[in-house]
Parts: structure tokens; C-alpha cells; sequence
């Protein structure tokens, strides 16, 4: 993505024609990660999840999962799904509470609600930080989030009318993963920018995981939203239950000695770390793939089907992809407007 001069917001420029969204122009300010190289391998996990501040641990368990491989080893997925689920919810619940300002968007919780989304916070991150037997208070103080009434104020916070056709994206997954590890080992930081595999349309994160069920009620907004509310709930039965992830989760593997690649699925979706390390376990290469590149390439799932789209006039755009960019959940702050603000 091309990056945007003097702001920190994603930028989702529309361009409106004949009753219609002519097309979208994606502007991020978003930066790689820093390179790396020439750290140990044993470093990579901490770095990482340092770096980013949101999916930080997803970030570190997939370098984990690669710098095991790389060195011919194994990491057993089993040891992080309490800390994987603990993110996913917590990510969810301070979306929820926040809101998408820079969009117009507000946030989805009441003040009623407030203090138990601290206490679920507090709880998700000492799971996270490697104490699963609080996972008992994340489900105690998330049971709001289970009830009829937060799905029907989540749903009702939509715009009136979806003007959006049932997309035509497939999930990005596991049959993926070997052709994503191909792209980065050869491209780098060329794929990671703008990631896009040959005759494949394909997205990531909730509405992904969840498959085709819940598009089967209301239009592509509502599927998404109830997509997130379901996956928000599957999580915290996770804990609840102390159950392992799904095998999808999280994967990794290694072409040789020295090469080594993991796969996370974190609260954005299918997350890759691919790295290499010398003899000594020195990084010499590393990359890394994030949802939000995925989602919001300029050729992407949302920019097609955001093309096309018929509106009544440029609110009704702007609300529209606002709600649509939100529910794909991008990593940085965001807003829309139309060519006729830009000029």
C-alpha cells in the first residue's frame, strides 16, 4: 500500500459515478516491521511481539513456531491456545468499547458494561502473559458478551440498508500456507506489502474463519457482524472449557536446515512469520504476511466489493464502507471519504 503523508489513518478514497462507487483508492500509512537480521533466532519471539501492538502475541507465537522449525524442532500449538483465544477476545472487546472514531463509527458497549470489559481485559492479559487459570475470570466477566441483547444492539448499529453483494472472496487457510511461504522466501517485503496469490480472491480474519453459515442471515454487514460475534463466542467457550484450538490455528514447517515459517490465525486472521537463520542461529532473512495487507490490498476483498456498489448519495458511501472496512478490522485507524471531499 501506498503510504500516506502527514497522518496515521488508513485512507479509503471513494470515487462516486452514476449513482454509484466507481472504485477505492487505499492509502496506508502503515510501515513493515523493521528488519531483523543479524539477531538471534532465540530473540525473534520477544522482538516481535514488542513490535506490534496489536496481535503482538499472535506475532510471537508464529515467530516462535518458525524459529522452532528452523532449527529443527517442533512447538507444540497446544501451549498457546489459552494465550491466542485470551487476544482474540480481548482485541474484540476493546474494539467493542472504543468503536472505529476516526470512521464516525462509536463504540458497541454500554456504560453498564464498561466495568466488566476492564475486568475481561485485565484477565485476557495475565492469560496472555502465561497465567491460564485466570481464564475463568475472561469467562466470568464475557458473559454480556453471549447474550441476545449484545447481538441485537451489535446488529442494530448497522446502516439501515446493505448495499453490498455476498462476496466472492474465498479464506485464506491451511491449503495456502505452502504458496504464501513460496511468495515470501522469493519476494520478502514485496509480497508482504501487497500479498495476492495467482487466481485466487481471498480474505481473512472472523467472517473467513467462519465459513459460508452466517451469510445464510441478513446481508453481507449482518453475516459479518454475526461472524464476529461468533467467533467472539467460540473463543471464550474455548477457555471456558480449556479446549484446544482448532488444527488450523496454527502450523508451521521448514524447507531444510536453518528455514522455518509458522502460521497463526490472530483476532485479524491468517498471520505468517517465514525466516532463515545461519549456522550460528543468526537471522539472515525474515518476512512476515499480516491480514490487514490481505484485506485491504488495492485489489483486494473489500476494494471489490466496494466496486460496483450502487448508493443513494456520498453519506450513504461513506457510512456503508466505513461499516464494511471496520468489520474487516484493519490494524491502524481509518477513515472514508469521497473524491469530492479530496479535491
Amino acid at each position: 500500500m501506498a503510504a500516506v503523508p502527514s497522518t496515521d489513518c488508513m485512507v479509503l478514497r471513494l470515487r462516486l459515478r452514476s449513482g454509484g462507487i466507481d472504485s477505492v483508492h487505499i492509502a496506508s500509512p502503515r510501515a513493515l516491521a523493521p528488519p531483523l537480521h543479524g539477531r538471534p533466532a532465540a530473540q525473534l519471539p520477544g522482538l516481535v511481539g514488542g513490535l506490534y501492538a496489536l496481535c503482538g502475541h499472535a506475532h510471537a507465537v508464529a515467530a516462535r513456531i518458525a524459529v522452532a522449525a528452523a532449527c529443527g524442532e517442533r512447538a507444540d500449538p497446544a501451549g498457546f491456545a489459552a494465550g491466542l483465544d485470551a487476544e482474540r477476545i480481548a482485541d474484540a472487546v476493546r474494539t467493542a468499547a472504543i468503536g472505529w472514531p476516526h470512521a464516525g463509527i462509536g463504540p458497541l458497549l454500554h456504560s453498564g458494561e464498561l466495568a466488566a470489559a476492564r475486568d475481561l481485559l485485565g484477565a485476557c492479559r495475565e492469560v496472555v502473559d502465561g497465567k491460564p487459570q485466570r481464564a475463568r475470570d475472561v469467562v466470568r466477566a464475557g458473559r454480556f458478551l453471549c447474550t441476545a441483547d449484545f447481538e441485537r444492539r451489535a446488529l442494530s448499529a448497522l446502516p439501515p440498508r446493505d448495499p453490498f453483494a455476498v462476496p466472492r472472496s474465498r479464506a485464506l487457510g491451511p491449503a495456502h500456507d505452502a504458496h504464501v511461504i513460496a511468495a515470501l522466501r522469493v519476494g520478502g517485503g514485496a509480497f508482504a506489502r501487497q500479498p495476492e496469490l495467482p487466481g485466487a480472491l481471498l480474505e481473512t480474519g472472523s467472517y473467513a474463519r467462519c465459513g459460508v453459515a452466517p451469510a445464510a442471515a441478513g446481508g453481507t454487514l449482518a453475516a459479518r457482524m454475526r461472524a464476529r460475534l461468533h467467533d467472539l463466542r467460540q473463543a471464550l467457550r474455548r477457555l471456558e472449557d480449556a479446549a484446544t484450538l482448532p488444527d488450523a490455528a496454527c502450523a508451521g514447517g521448514s524447507s531444510g536446515a536453518g528455514d522455518g515459517w509458522g502460521a497463526v490465525e490472530s483476532p485479524r486472521g491468517r498471520l505468517y512469520h517465514w525466516l532463515r537463520v545461519d549456522a550460528a542461529g543468526t537471522v539472515c532473512a525474515h518476512a512476515v504476511a499480516a491480514p490487514t495487507e490481505w484485506n485491504f490490498h488495492p485489489d483486494g476483498p473489500l476494494a471489490r466489493a466496494v466496486r460496483g456498489t450502487q448508493v443513494a448519495d456520498a453519506d450513504e458511501a461513506r457510512v456503508a464502507v466505513g461499516w464494511l472496512a471496520a468489520l474487516f478490522d484493519p490494524c491502524v485507524p481509518f477513515r472514508v471519504e469521497d473524491d469530492a471531499q479530496a479535491a
